[in-house]
């Protein structure tokens, strides 16, 4: 059990009987984005914040509230209905407000660390809203005007393109925020992947019983509508937690690096320092 075998690896200092071959392996090359990385992780440790989680929140409500507005305002037009007209563009303009808020609140925390993804994520995330609520208004205007079936499955596509570039902007969003912020408090981490398929699980189950049942059952307009939103809400969440764990386990091998480095370097001073004086 005590053997020198089962003892972990120890680097001592050099000299000439430990040269500098035998020193640790030489740590990666850090790019500017991981040593950022490694700045915020130090400056947010202890620390925790409840900001990612509340602009989640807010981006979901966003997003749906920008989507339900220019479908709102379709049916209006389509209708002569003014009211509707009226109401469903107040809807749609505070959900684009929304959006615009998260999109840079949430990516002030993303820029900090990288200009270029900062500014990618928050084009990706204004595109997914357009995308959902350009989905909303046009499967609206095709049953209000009753096109053929064919005309109203076309919305399918707008829809899911905006919901799939959402996945790549909410959970990076997520993850740079907790890292600038601090990690949202009740959820530990090690914890964090159970946690995450707890929202996966309902999530996926809703979805699943929703699209075998949806055809014949008759659900309620509205609470198909709430029930489903809850879910997608769940799962959204759960992408989240997994890449916020993954992007807090590349900022801690980066922190590790920057920590090899440092030894290799005072090493490397000792060794030179030993040389001068073997040479004197």
């Amino acid at each position: 059990m005590n053997s020198t075998k089962d003892q972990p690896a120890y680097f001592g200092a050099p000299s000439p009987q430990r040269p500098l071959s035998m020193l640790p392996p030489k740590p990666a090359q850090l790019t500017q984005r991981q040593k950022n990385l490694v700045v915020h992780l130090k400056a947010t440790e202890g620390k925790t914040s409840l900001v990612a989680p509340a602009y989640f929140l807010f981006s979901c409500f966003g997003k749906l509230i920008f989507g339900f507005g220019a479908s709102m305002a379709v049916k209006g037009v389509c209708t002569n209905d003014t009211p509707s007209i009226g109401a469903g563009g107040g809807l749609c303009a505070f959900g684009f407000i929304c959006i615009l808020i998260v999109a840079f609140g949430f990516g002030a925390a993303c820029h900090r660390i990288d200009k270029f993804r900062g500014i990618l994520f928050k084009c990706i995330s204004i595109l997914a809203a357009i995308l959902i609520a350009v989905g909303y208004a046009v499967n609206q205007y095709y049953v209000s005007t009753h096109h053929e079936l064919m005309d109203i499955r076309l919305s399918f596509f707008p829809l899911f393109l905006g919901a799939a570039l959402l996945v790549i902007s909410i959970s990076n969003f997520f993850a740079y925020t907790e890292l600038v912020r601090g990690p949202t408090p009740g959820l530990p981490r090690e914890r964090r992947p159970l946690i995450a398929m707890c929202f996966f699980g309902p999530g996926v189950g809703t979805v699943f019983g929703g699209w075998i049942t949806g055809e014949k059952g008759e659900w309620p307009v509205a609470f198909n509508a709430a029930v489903l939103t809850l879910a997608m809400a769940c799962l959204y969440f759960g992408i989240c937690l997994f890449w916020s764990d993954h992007l807090l386990r590349e900022a801690e091998w980066a922190e590790k690096s920057v920590m090899l480095e440092a030894y290799r370097l005072s090493t490397n001073e000792i060794t030179d320092r030993l040389e001068e004086k073997e040479q004197v």
